[in-house]
């Protein structure tokens, strides 16, 4: 573990000796792990641990048939909230996860006022049931994001012009990798609104 420390004066250099040297203030940063800490009472302390923080927003600056945000750095929880302004025709919102296009997703949903349903083993998460719609759609997902688990998912949202609400829960069967890059998109590839936007936000324990 190599660390940085900062002196406050704006001088930054290599604490290459153990035990640390520090005073109660000092910030260091541990550049293998990627990891700052403070000296807080003569104790090392982890900053950000456990706190929510946003890890990437993108919005669409024009109509387009689908909306990723890529680049998230790898936390243990996710919370996604999205923003769809509509569908140039009408089209059922989906999302999907590191790319992943293949048979490894189940939804369990339920719209109110119309029915629930299961999807099991589909090519994608269903957002908004299978009812097609217009109309903005709003909603969060809650993810835990294990790599070596499959990612548990509970989502709700509303649909306003079908003025539908929608609860759902499901999986991301992947066991290998955490999610990174998170897409939204029209199952019959119709337009997403200007506008419309994802952001992530995330934390561990």
């Amino acid at each position: 573990m190599v660390l940085f420390r900062s002196q406050g004066n704006g001088q930054i250099f290599e604490q290459g000796v153990q035990p640390l040297v520090t005073t109660p203030g000092d910030f260091w940063y541990d550049t293998v792990n990627n990891i700052p800490y403070q000296n807080i009472a003569g104790t090392f302390t982890r900053i950000g641990a456990g706190q929510l923080s946003e890890l990437g927003s993108t919005t669409l600056g024009g109509a387009a048939n689908q909306i990723i945000l890529t680049g998230m750095t790898g936390k243990k929880n996710l919370i996604i909230l999205f923003d769809v302004k509509g569908f140039n025709l009408a089209d059922v919102l989906l999302a999907d996860f590191n790319g992943d296009a293949s048979a490894v997703y189940d939804t369990f949903y339920a719209q109110y006022p119309a029915a629930a349903n299961t999807v099991s083993n589909g090519n994608w998460y269903y957002l908004q049931g299978a009812t097609s719609h217009t109309g903005r759609s709003q909603g969060m997902i809650v993810i835990r994001n294990e790599s070596a688990t499959n990612k548990i998912l509970s989502h709700q949202g509303f649909v306003d012009t079908a003025l539908q609400y929608v609860l759902s829960g499901g999986t991301w069967k992947n066991v290998a990798a955490q999610i990174t890059t998170v897409r939204l998109f029209g199952q019959n590839g119709k337009n997403l609104l200007a506008g419309s936007t994802i952001t992530v936000l995330g934390f561990d324990e």
